[in-house]
């Protein structure tokens, strides 16, 4: 079921989001054309850049947007009372949502990297920037080696994706705990999240007062490592802190919709 769930809200959020990617597309080419061919006419680059920039922003913000507000409209609005009838586990109802938001970020993030690498291969020149991206490989692959490469690359994307995913629950553990508070629940939602940050960093201060020597026993070990070894040290060691952030606010969410749903 919880396949159905994704193909759904996939096909939701890809209806709003896909034709904005393939316009921040488009408008980074003739970005790069305002750029090159068209830098004397200083009034039509102006005009693009300021299209640039608009379409830019929306991506960011209906990304922030569509993130909470599928959540909220979906598990805690009115739609809410259709979705919870549905023979489908409330964890599977919070699943869905985190591996959906945590995909249109990764996506957004993707496409900003994209963009910028199009406006830069049109200032740059298409030879001049791909021999520099062919340079960067052969020097990496040279001093690592192409498994190892790849395997870096994949564990980046997968921690990003990780990254993500904590990041989306965070939010939604904070709606699920102002949703709490009634007739302020905007207020209660921002106060969580708050709150969340908070104690994140008390948390962090406990343990390094708690191991005082715990940087520089990762320090030793770091030293003591291959430089592939030390990158995935910090991989795996970044991977578990946003597992375990990831899990508590999972369970706070689920804790929330499963046992003190309020759709009034």
């Amino acid at each position: 079921m919880l396949t159905q769930l994704m193909k759904y809200e996939f096909k939701a959020v890809g209806r709003i989001m896909l034709p904005l990617y393939g316009a921040w597309l488009i408008m980074s080419i003739l970005m790069g054309l305002a750029v090159t061919i068209l830098e004397k006419v200083v009034a039509v680059g102006i005009i693009i850049g300021f299209l640039y920039g608009a379409v830019t922003i929306a991506c960011v913000v209906l990304t922030i947007v569509m993130v909470i507000q599928r959540f909220y409209k979906n598990l805690l609005g009115s739609e809410g009372y259709l979705m919870f009838t549905l023979p489908v586990k409330t964890a599977s109802h919070v699943w869905n949502k985190a591996i959906s938001a945590a995909f249109w970020i990764f996506a957004g993030v993707v496409m900003g990297l994209l963009s910028m690498g199009i406006i830069v291969m049109f200032t740059e020149g298409y030879t001049e920037s791909f021999e520099a991206i062919r340079m960067f490989f052969k020097i990496v692959t040279g001093f690592l080696g192409a498994p190892k490469v790849v395997l870096l690359i994949v564990e980046i994307i997968l921690l990003a994706l990780l990254m993500t995913g904590e990041a989306a629950l965070k939010i939604y553990a904070a709606i699920s705990l102002g949703h709490q508070w009634g007739s302020h629940r905007i207020l209660g939602a921002i106060g969580a999240y708050l709150a969340f940050g908070i104690v994140e960093v008390v948390l962090s201060n406990i343990i390094f007062n708690l191991f005082p020597n715990m940087e520089q026993d990762l320090e030793r070990i770091f030293e003591s490592a291959s430089d592939f070894m030390e990158m995935q040290l910090m991989i795996l060691i970044m991977a578990l802190i946003v597992l375990v952030l990831g899990t508590v606010y999972f369970l706070v969410t689920y804790k929330m919709l499963d046992k003190r749903l309020n759709l009034e």
